[in-house]
């Protein structure tokens, strides 16, 4: 029973894998063309350019972001926002609360902030995490396709570790039924070898019964 279910979480995985990839690569060509970060399943994933946000994030860094409430942003926080004088995506941070709902931009290495506000409408996504992985994000910005691959080489690692594990719990279970029936059998052979010495010692009894009667009898006789 367990290695159907086992046999069927993997079909359903590799399928999901082959289904995501496919995403991938579609939203990918999409924001390539319209040169837009890539966001799927509501993160993005964008490269970063310049060295306007160095030393926290340098150029060619990975920037994983996501849509969040533009209620909670707050100073200090790193945000990515749409300049429409420049037209392109920009990685700052949150520099200073104009109290007007608005909030002033600056990048960590630039000596001057950002001419165009942060607003709920050029507002994109936070960011949550960056990646360095030495210089595979220049070259993956001269190569976009490049960037597809990597993702999906991340969802193909997921998924193979997801196997892993799934392949671990599956021999963890097994053990556990393994132990079990030889725990089922050990106390079957313990209760039946209880009942052979119950029907010994009955058995004795009965014998020894039988002789004190007869005994009994003898001895009523003479």
């Amino acid at each position: 029973m367990i290695k159907k279910v086992i046999s069927y979480i993997i079909k359903g995985l590799t399928v999901l894998f082959f289904v995501l990839a496919f995403v991938i690569i579609i939203v990918g060509i999409k924001g390539a063309k319209e040169n837009k970060p890539i966001m799927i399943f509501g993160y993005m994933y964008s490269v970063v350019p310049t060295e306007s946000m160095m030393p926290d994030i340098n150029p060619g860094d990975f920037v994983f972001s996501k849509k969040k409430e533009y209620s909670e942003l707050k100073v200090n926080q790193d945000v990515i926002y749409y300049s429409e004088e420049k037209d392109i995506y920009i990685v700052h941070r949150i520099y200073k609360d104009n109290l007007d709902g608005t909030y002033q931009m600056k990048g960590i290495n630039n000596s001057d902030v950002d001419d165009e506000y942060l607003t709920e409408d050029n507002y994109v996504a936070s960011v949550v995490k960056v990646v360095t992985l030495l210089n595979a994000g220049t070259t993956m910005m001269n190569n976009k396709s490049l960037i597809f691959i990597f993702i999906i080489v991340i969802f193909l690692g997921l998924f193979i570790a997801e196997l892993f594990k799934i392949i671990l719990t599956y021999k963890e279970e097994k053990l556990k039924e393994d132990k079990k029936l030889i725990q089922e059998k050990k106390n079957k052979f313990i209760e039946e070898e209880k009942n052979k010495m119950r029907e010994e010692i009955l058995k004795e009894l009965q014998e020894e019964n039988e002789k004190a009667k007869l005994s009994k009898e003898s001895d009523a006789k003479l």
